[in-house]
């Protein structure tokens, strides 16, 4: 069976991930439910920002061809899709970008540009979060152009980051899928990690960076099957012992010496970077992406139905209301570590931004 290349089964994947409606649960004692809401920008709202804090979680906010010039705070679960290269928020070359400190947040399919000029001032910075996902973005002239700190199970896929001082950073974050991602034209690193352990780079192309992957005090990392091409230093480590193979296959790296006298396209010897990190298994030729078969990519999209199934299902600890269309009592409910709509009425989800 002919196998379906890794952009498309990539695509599926995420798209998958982030139309998948979000399983409600309820309790007939509390009367407790997620939302799943369709917003449409502009027609429904005129900013990005208003369709955000109107959204109930686990919503999916639809943003068309435009430019946008805001700042968006998300906190709570939702899916911010855009429609590519010509669906932009611009920054006006102040702070972040966007910021993002809830669970289950994915953002896709836009152009996310000028942010500040500091170091710190990023195009998506995700602070104490998990499952969220960021897809299928361009991302261009920011301090960072990814930032995550304090974080864990995420995916950053099929993105393009270029012209930032840092590509993607993280602090204090693990099990974080860095993959398929182009990362050229950085000042600084292309991914740094710092205290940030157990987490999987893949198949990335990192080019045309000061330092193409950085480590400090950082452990149990595995980074395999990119491709460095001509960064001033491809990779640089402190206090870090990680891995730069997987199961007999390693990365290209331009700066490469050894030869390959059996012709089985990985070279004789390791590729050091210090004492305590080098590649035994560096590619002699760039590193093309691996081919998915679709009983593989069926499987993956069976593990990930079933991870978002089974979250869902956690026991929220909700708000309770004394009748299905009444305004919800004070407290507060947990969908993904986010807040709830409870019993909902207009009082809750106001329309007056509505353009």
């Amino acid at each position: 069976m002919k196998a379906i290349p890794i952009g498309l089964a990539s695509a599926i994947l995420v798209l998958f991930i982030c139309l998948s409606p979000m399983s409600t649960w309820s309790d007939p004692k509390t009367r407790t439910y997620a939302t799943q809401d369709v917003i449409h920008v502009p027609s429904d709202y005129g900013k990005i920002q208003w369709a955000i804090d109107n959204a109930s979680a686990g919503s999916t906010i639809l943003v068309s061809t435009g430019i946008y010039f805001e700042h968006l705070t998300i906190g709570k679960a939702l899916t911010l899709q855009g429609d590519g290269q010509k669906c932009i928020i611009d920054g006006n070359f102040t702070g972040n970008v966007i910021e993002v400190t809830a669970n289950g947040v994915s953002i896709c399919g836009f152009v996310i540009q000028n942010g500040g000029t500091d170091f710190w001032d990023t195009g998506i910075y995700v602070h104490n979060a998990t499952f969220n996902t960021i897809s299928n973005n361009t991302i261009i002239n920011n301090g960072h152009g990814i930032w995550l700190t304090s974080s864990s199970f995420m995916t950053i896929i099929n993105n393009s980051v270029s012209n930032n001082q840092c590509a993607m950073g993280l602090i204090s974050s693990s099990n974080i899928t860095i993959a398929h991602n182009n990362i050229s034209s950085i000042k600084e690193c292309g991914i740094g990690l710092e205290y940030s352990n157990e987490n999987t780079v893949t198949t990335n192309n990192i080019a045309d960076c000061g330092y193409g992957v950085w480590t400090v005090n950082s452990e149990a990392n595995t980074v395999f099957r990119n491709n460095f091409i001509n960064n001033t230093q491809q990779a640089y480590c402190s206090n870090s012992t990680n891995a730069w193979d997987s199961n007999g296959t390693g990365n290209y790296w331009s700066d490469y010496k050894g030869n390959d006298t059996n012709h089985d396209g990985i070279g004789d010897t390791p590729y050091v970077i210090d004492m305590n990190n080098e590649d035994h298994y560096p590619m002699m030729e760039t590193v093309t992406a691996p081919e998915f078969s679709p009983s593989a990519i069926l499987l993956m999209i069976i593990v990930c139905s079933l991870a978002i199934l089974a979250l869902s299902r956690r026991k929220p600890i909700g708000r309770a209301c004394n009748a299905l269309n009444s305004v919800p009592a004070s407290g507060s409910a947990s969908f993904f570590g986010a807040d709830m709509v409870v019993c909902y009425d207009n009082a809750v989800n106001p329309v007056s931004h509505r353009t």
